[in-house]
């Protein structure tokens, strides 16, 4: 008879095979058995055999130890620890194909294989099954150190129940039955050496040489209802092979060792992770469980599915190549649900184009490398021959896998540089490079964040969110996001193909220059060592804090809550530009065809304020503030001016700011510099207290100021009209001017000389001032084109009074150091009181008096000089004050 091939895995002949079969269907009891170490007995009844084990530890030697379909062999343990190895001394594979009973821990070693049928059960507290031997001295010291060089294949096609652990142990391991452990682990280990050590109700299990044949197939069901899973191979020189098939169901409370389920290859070749694979049962409070996979390369198959079931455990797919080679997972159409997917693998593809892609449902899903040093390339997929390889030491992730991963929250930490070949498609993306992150292609998604030592932005990125983080960025397309956080540590510019547009972006880092491309961002906040903005539409920023200049450019509105800068502050809109808080070296805001509004502003320098249609000062602090506008200027608070104040507009307003007690002035807001103060405007100007060196006020229209106070001089000019409540020039002269009336109603004093012209000039008394007297070191000259009223005047050179109108005075006119001319249509010297006695004019030199009429007059003296007093003879003759 011609010899036929072995069946694979337990090279027996077919005919030695189905002979074996029909001898253990036709015999009454399994075969010969011997009690080799510790006590017991063997009864065998029918097809019932009984093994009674007397000592902890047993060993019995059988001829074979198979157990028909009809057969039963029950083994009687004094406890559930209680070990009993079963060798097998036959030729012949070890057959189960009947009822298997134990209350303890069965061994079951032959190393010509061992097959539990599709109609065998199996009860027990534990057990282990393989082809691989186990030394009787190691055994009964509990040293489980399984090894050999079989090829033979450890097989269920039945059903096993344990209370503890299951464990199979061979070259080559299948399951294609059902696998029930209660409270311990399963294990399925293909390998030339296993060590296995028994740990609470679990197992730990350890590969310690690999195999040529190392295999493991999982095609039926493992259940595990409060422990581990462990499918693991160790194969030797199999980069290309599968060394497990996960094809089955695979259930896991995950309470054991492992925490969950772990399929592994332990040398070289690849795993295969499909079918179902379930962690059961609630983990609210434990500890992570996880469903792992590890191998050189992993593929997950179509339609397999991983499912954690707890919202903290995760699902880990490891590659672990050799030194120097790739590891790579491939998906196909699978799904994987978890709290946390992690992934270590060099390469991660996904099917061809027109495959299911998988569907990841996880709060996030981690990618990092592991020998892929130089990085990864996206969108590049490597042949299926050059997954074991590394380009250039880069990685690469295909499309696909960053499409379904990017669904949910996708991270990759790459250990070098990051590239794509071609725009990347992913809902939310996270990069990390220690070296370069480079999407010159563009970006299409809803959340992008990157590190990196630089990054790159080219094309266009279309996200909600966009966060950068490198020494140093460069954004160089379009950038569409309704967020836009940006640090670049170093620094972070633009180029001229940039156009960046978000409703909210945050800049930070070192030197911030977007001074190229155009941009459009609503709302900004800024913290950098410098920046440099150029925004192309309506702008706000919350907070901008510059550790050197801040310049900003705006070719619609900007509006800004703060601006604190170290260095020089430069705002430039298009149209409205108001700020909150502005502070800095220098500040310069200028709005070209709109206002310019600050509410608060501080310069250790200066500020110039510049707005085509207005300008709103609030309160400010500098060393020089310049206000300038084709339209009104408004003074909202008090400006505290160290240098030179210049302010011109249209018309010019000192808003009302202070209640209670002002000294009988108007409450307006103060101007005060230590240096000169000029005041322009084309229409009119109302002022509050104005004070500085020298002053300097003009409108075209009419000037009303609360108060002036000049160190040198000061000079007020309203063309319309005119109206002071006091003025002091301490140090230099006082000019009033206008062609209207020219009204005060407090003291006009210069240490120099008071000259007051105007179409008429008043002086009226108002509640809580002092008299409007006017007193003038350096001589005082008051014209009115059309009358002069006033109360005093006290000059300490010259006195000249002249209208082509009427004169009055109340009070007295003193020249005390030179001479005293009036002349008008008639002078009149109204009140003096005490008879005609009492002085209304008095001179140290000449007095002249002159007018049409009679003047009307008290005492007129001239201490070294002539009185003369001229009108027309017709005339009536002089009438003394108290008579007018």
């Amino acid at each position: 008879m011609n010899k036929q091939p072995a069946m694979p895995g337990f090279f027996l002949r077919p005919i030695v095979l189905a002979t074996s079969l029909l001898a253990a269907q036709q015999a009454l009891a399994v075969g010969a058995g011997a009690i080799q170490h510790g006590s017991g007995s063997i009864v065998r009844d029918g097809a019932v055999t009984t093994v009674n084990q007397k000592t902890d530890k047993m060993v019995v030697l059988w001829s074979d130890m198979n157990v028909a379909a009809h057969e039963t062999l029950n083994i009687a343990q004094p406890s559930k620890t209680a070990a009993m190895l079963n060798r097998v001394v036959g030729a012949d594979p070890t057959q189960i194909l009947g009822a298997l009973n134990a209350s303890g821990r069965v061994f079951v070693v032959n190393p010509n294989g061992i097959l539990i049928g599709n109609q065998a059960k199996i009860n027990v507290g534990s057990l282990v099954a393989s082809s691989l031997n186990v030394s009787n001295d190691d055994f009964l010291a509990g040293r489980l150190n399984f090894s050999g060089n079989t090829q033979a294949k450890v097989v269920n096609e039945g059903r096993i129940d344990a209370s503890e652990s299951v464990a199979l142990l061979g070259p080559r391991v299948e399951n294609r039955g059902t696998i029930h452990s209660q409270r311990g682990s399963v294990a399925l280990a293909a390998a030339d050496g296993v060590s296995l050590s028994f740990a609470g109700n679990g197992l730990q299990v350890k590969l310690t040489r690999g195999s040529l044949q190392a295999l493991v197939e999982n095609g039926g069901m493992i259940i595990s209802d409060n422990g581990d899973v462990m499918l693991s191979a160790w194969a030797r020189d199999a980069l290309t092979r599968a060394v497990v098939n996960q094809t089955g169901k695979i259930e896991a409370g995950g309470m054991g060792q492992l925490r969950g389920i772990r399929i592994a290859s332990e040398g070289s070749g690849t795993v295969t992770a499909g079918g179902d694979m379930r962690l059961t049962g609630s983990n609210a409070n434990g500890p992570e469980r996880s469903i792992e996979v590890s191998a050189q390369g992993i593929r997950i198959a179509d339609g397999a599915r991983f499912d954690t079931a707890g919202g903290q455990d995760s699902i880990k797919l490891q590659t672990r190549p050799q030194a120097g080679a790739a590891g790579h997972v491939t998906f196909g159409d699978a799904t994987l649900k978890a709290g946390f997917v992690d992934i270590v693998a060099d390469n991660v593809l996904t099917a061809a184009a027109n495959a299911g892609l998988p569907t990841f449902a996880a709060d996030a899903i981690m990618l990092s490398a592991q020998n892929a040093q130089a990085g990864y390339v996206l969108n590049r997929a490597p042949d299926a021959e050059a997954m074991s390889t590394l380009a250039g030491g880069k990685g690469s992730v295909s499309s696909g896998f960053l499409k379904a991963a990017g669904e949910q929250n996708l991270w990759i930490l790459a250990q070098g540089t990051v590239s794509a070949l071609g725009a990347v498609n992913a809902s939310a993306l996270s990069l990390a490079g220690t070296a370069d992150v480079d999407l010159s292609s563009g970006f299409n998604g809803k959340q992008l964040t990157v590190w990196g030592n630089s990054i790159k932005l080219g094309d266009t990125t279309q996200a909600d969110s966009v966060a950068l983080a490198a020494n140093d960025i460069t954004l160089d397309g379009v950038v569409g996001a309704s967020r836009l956080d940006v640090d670049g540590y170093a620094r972070a510019q633009t180029t001229d193909r940039a156009a960046l547009s978000a409703g909210t972006a945050s800049l930070s880092g070192g030197q911030i220059d977007f001074s190229r491309g155009s941009h459009t961002l609503k709302h900004v906040d800024i913290d950098a060592n410098g920046a440099h903005l150029s925004l192309a539409g309506d702008t706000t920023i919350g907070r901008a804090k510059s550790r050197s200049d801040l310049t900003l450019r705006s070719a619609g509105t900007l509006v800004a809550d703060t601006l604190d800068a170290s260095g020089n502050v430069d705002v430039v809109a298009r149209g409205d530009a108001s700020l909150g808080n502005v502070s800095g070296n220098s500040v310069a805001l200028r709005s070209t065809d709109g206002k310019a509004a600050y509410a608060r502003l501080d310069a250790k320098s200066g500020a110039s304020i510049d707005g085509a249609r207005g300008v709103d000062a609030g309160q400010t602090n500098a060393s020089s503030l310049t206000l300038a506008s084709d339209g009104d200027v408004h003074i909202g608070s008090d400006l505290s001016i160290r240098g030179p104040v210049d302010i011109s507009g249209s018309n010019v307003t000192a808003a009302v700011v202070r209640d209670g007690d002002t000294q009988g002035l108007p409450a307006r807001a103060r101007i005060s510099s230590s240096n000169d103060v000029r005041v322009a405007a084309k229409g009119n100007a109302t002022l509050g207290n104005v004070s500085g060196q020298s002053v300097a006020l003009a409108a075209d229209e009419q000037l009303d100021v609360a108060s002036v106070v000049a160190q040198r001089d000061a000079t007020l000019d309203g063309k319309s009209g005119l109206s002071v409540r006091r003025a002091e020039a301490t140090r230099g002269a006082l000019t009033l001017n206008s062609d209207g009336r020219v009204r005060y109603s407090g003291p006009l004093v210069a240490n120099g000389a008071v000259s007051v012209r105007g179409g008429e000039v008043v002086a009226a008394r108002d509640s809580g001032l002092p008299a409007p007297v006017i007193i003038g070191w350096g001589g005082i000259s008051v014209h009115g084109v059309h009358s002069v009223d006033l109360v005093a005047a006290h000059s300490g050179g010259d006195l000249r009074v002249t209208s082509d109108g009427d004169i009055r005075f109340t009070g007295g006119l003193w020249a005390q150091g030179g001479s005293s001319t009036l002349h008008g249509k008639s002078v009149t010297a109204v009140g003096s009181g005490n008879g005609s006695n009492r002085l209304s004019i008095y001179a140290t030199r000449d007095v002249s008096v002159s007018a049409d009429t009679a003047p009307t007059l008290g005492a007129v003296y001239s201490r070294d000089g002539a009185v003369r007093v001229t009108y027309p003879a017709q005339s009536a003759q002089i009438r003394p004050a108290e008579e007018a």
